[in-house]
């Protein structure tokens, strides 16, 4: 599980940024709920989307220079053919998303292609955002590269 939740992620970005153009955007997908909240079961799953925000936010300085975002997106749950969102363990994680519901795969495109096109993600790097059903949510500010001369930081009202 590691080797392709992470090492997908490095292999991607390692890729990308000799080829990407300046200014260019990166968002890795992880998980809103693995790395937070305990359960049993999914220790390995869990470190391994950790593992992301970790990369994600190291890649973010690592390209900075470059005015290339890399941006984490962690999602609440999602339905999908492998997470269908039936059974006790999907009622007791969409217990934990404030609409109560799972979210969908147009829900996670729509904001990733605003984001990618030149959305708020720009402001951005390193940042731990991710959709709960109910709205785009702030994960906190942890990792967020320091204001440098020119870069506009967004106010509280833009992160809600």
């Amino acid at each position: 599980m590691t080797a392709v939740n992470v090492g997908g992620v490095v292999a991607a970005i390692r890729a990308a940024a000799p080829v990407i153009a300046d200014g260019g955007r990166i968002i890795t997908m992880s998980s809103g709920i693995a790395a937070r909240v305990g359960a049993a079961g999914v220790a390995d799953y869990a470190a391994s989307k950790a593992a992301i925000e970790g990369y994600t936010k190291g890649a973010a300085r690592d390209l900075a220079g470059r005015n290339i975002t890399v941006t984490r997106w962690a999602w609440a749950p999602v339905t999908t053919d492998m997470n269908p969102g039936v059974g006790e363990f999907a009622d007791w994680l969409r217990s934990l998303t404030a609409l109560g519901r799972y979210g969908t795969p147009e829900e996670i495109a729509n904001v990733a292609v605003f984001c990618g096109a030149g959305g708020q993600l720009h402001h951005r790097r390193g940042h731990c955002g991710g959709w709960r059903p109910g709205g785009l949510s702030d994960c906190g500010r942890a990792g967020v590269e320091r204001p440098r001369p020119g870069l506009m930081r967004p106010r509280a009202s833009q992160m809600a």
